[in-house]
């Protein structure tokens, strides 16, 4: 999550939300999760092989250096990936489809405007995993569901974008899973920005409209549109995603 992410507070001038955010945020994966009991960061990840990925599994591209972005494989460069994002966590991509381990270039999701962007990178600039988990919010039952695979391991309601200020709707995955400077907040615990951005909302304290799932220390709101665009979860369900869900996990909002 760039410096973006919507509705975070000026406080924070944290990398993520439309805020000038907080130089106190920081990449979950550097603090301890001892309030996570679900401490795996999914190391549902796995290393790709043939025959042992399964069935259903999303694939998740890591940087592992600069690597060029193009919109064709051999075709124009249009823009550039650092292996670390601007809020210190690894950079992973969600992969379109499922990746030849041959091939030598693979199509991933992209973090930018418009939603939906994508891009060919070079393969050997990538490390390839999967995992199995993923994540729904059904925006009319007003309500997250965390899947791995058919399975639903947890749901909880959720506060939404108001009228004027939707929620964008969309495939998108996981960019950046932050660490609140404090946990009783607007913001909750933890933040998990999303490579998506409000249709309305382009720019906010500095930041360009995009979109997260984060905490809540007001719960009675949740089930209700009152957000700029970003999806607010009870604090035990943020902690559960937070510890859970790797960085590329696809996320679907409909």
């Amino acid at each position: 999550m760039s410096s973006r992410l919507l509705g975070l507070a000026m406080v924070w001038v944290l990398l993520l939300t439309g805020c000038t955010a907080a130089a106190n945020a920081e990449p979950a994966s550097r603090r301890s999760r001892a309030d996570n009991p679900d401490d795996a960061q999914a190391e549902a990840l796995g290393a790709i092989e043939r025959g042992t990925v399964p069935d259903g599994a999303s694939y998740i591209a890591r940087i592992t250096r600069l690597t060029s972005v193009h919109d064709a494989p051999e075709g124009e460069q249009i823009g550039l990936l650092d292996p670390t994002t601007t809020n210190g966590s690894a950079t992973a991509l969600a992969v379109v489809g499922e990746p030849d381990p041959d091939a030598a270039w693979i199509q991933v999701m992209l973090d930018q405007r418009p939603n939906a962007s994508v891009g060919w990178i070079w393969a050997g600039d990538v490390d390839i995993t999967w995992t199995t988990l993923h994540i729904e919010v059904d925006l009319a039952e007003r309500e997250l569901r965390l899947f791995d695979g058919a399975e639903l391991v947890v749901r909880g309601a959720v506060g939404i974008g108001k009228l004027s200020t939707p929620t964008p709707t969309g495939t998108t995955y996981v960019t950046d899973i932050l660490a609140t400077p404090d946990p009783d907040t607007l913001y909750g615990p933890f933040a998990l920005g999303l490579a998506m951005y409000s249709d309305v909302v382009t720019e906010y304290a500095g930041g360009d409209g995009q979109a997260a799932i984060h905490g809540t220390n007001s719960p009675t709101l949740l089930g209700l549109a009152v957000s700029l665009g970003c999806v607010r979860v009870h604090n035990d369900l943020i902690r559960v995603l937070a510890g859970r869900v790797p960085l590329g996990t696809p996320v679907l909002i409909h």
